[in-house]
């Protein structure tokens, strides 16, 4: 199981932690002592940003180390779309996920420019940002780090090292993104349409900051598709850890979220009629199950959300690309992944950003 561990912790970010006591939490999201970092990215290259690339710091943000972090954007010629990409990187919310398994990306050294650069470049390989072949053209490409360890929905400074307790991890994934929607409002206020974005830890943030994008953007759609993040019950309790750890915001109105996250996923959906959901998922997705603490019946859960929340009705406002498997994550299988039915990623992607689901 340690080794299991270790793999799955440096290919993905992403753990199955002993389950420990909540932690303490600081909510006053002030900088204190030796928590406040720089953005180092010690395992960043020299890489240039590719030409239409540019980094933007960003104020009011901050990473786990709670140095400032920032955007990346690409500007496209239609200036009423918007793609935003959530990223993705495990998680973490005790000592022994954020300090001992370093389960959560970025939260110790920062993301700036150098990192940004190096994931940039690995995500265009794929594919799906292509301007000329991609699904998303012209669209405006914001690029939305991930270095809090919260699925991008925490607003809280936790302090988990009992050795030194001025060592700090700041769960600000949620003061983020109002930081970025605050920058976005103002630089494109013609938008009409948002698609969102998500891989991994950044599918949930997608699906979770929906409300926000919405309320940031009240005249535009604001259209969902989460890739590898399936919204299942966690078990073990911890849903309550996360809850707890990183202070997350539910939505208001929502009390079902409080206890179920296929709850809380329901509940975004049902929100918003008038826009789209789309989830990539395998059935037995092994990195979702191990950080949700599944020993059995994983894929029982995801194939009940998909029928509860994403039916794949002819028509319907919220629909699933997935198939039978253990992997983690489809879009790096864009160009050449087929479901059961012989549909091809690539179409499902595609008809999702065109609205015929």
């Amino acid at each position: 199981m340690k080794i299991l561990w270790l793999v799955l912790i440096g290919l993905m970010a992403v753990s199955c932690i002993p389950e420990a006591p909540s932690p303490a939490v600081n909510n006053d999201g002030q900088n204190q002592d030796h928590d406040v970092g720089q953005d180092v990215d010690d395992d960043a290259g020299e890489e240039q940003l590719p030409d239409g690339w540019s980094w933007v710091d960003i104020a009011g943000t901050s990473c786990g180390n709670g140095a400032q972090t920032g955007l990346g954007l690409s500007e496209g010629t239609d200036s009423t779309r918007l793609m935003i990409y959530f990223n993705g990187g495990g998680a973490c919310w005790d000592a022994t996920s954020c300090h001992i398994f370093n389960s959560a990306s970025h939260i110790d050294s920062g993301y700036g420019e150098r990192r940004f650069t190096s994931d940039l470049n690995t995500m265009r390989n794929s594919g799906v940002i292509d301007r000329e072949e991609g699904p998303f053209g012209q669209a405006t490409f914001v690029f939305l780090p991930y270095c809090t360890g919260d699925f991008h929905s925490g607003d809280a400074v936790g302090q988990y090292n009992d050795l030194d307790p001025n060592q700090r991890v700041h769960h600000k994934g949620a003061v983020n993104v109002d930081a970025y929607l605050d920058y976005l409002t103002q630089e494109y206020p013609d938008v009409d349409e948002v698609l969102v974005l998500g891989i991994s830890a950044g599918g949930y943030g997608a699906m979770m900051n929906h409300h926000r994008i919405k309320a940031a953007f009240p005249d535009a759609q604001v259209h969902v598709l989460a890739d590898g993040s399936p919204m299942i019950q966690p078990r073990d309790g911890r849903w309550n850890m996360w809850k707890n750890a990183w202070n997350m915001r539910i939505p208001e109105g929502c009390e079902a979220c409080e206890e179920s996250y296929p709850e809380y996923a329901a509940h975004v959906v049902e929100a918003s009629p008038e826009s789209r959901f789309g989830l990539l998922t395998w059935h037995e997705d092994q990195t979702v199950g191990l950080f949700f603490s599944y020993q059995w019946g994983l894929e029982e859960a995801t194939l009940q959300l998909l029928a509860d929340v994403y039916p794949d009705e002819p028509g319907g406002q919220s629909s699933a690309f997935h198939t039978a498997g253990t992997d983690h994550v489809m879009l790096q299988y864009f160009e050449t992944l087929r479901d059961d039915n012989g549909q091809s990623l690539r179409d499902f992607v595609q008809s999702w950003v065109d609205g015929a689901q």
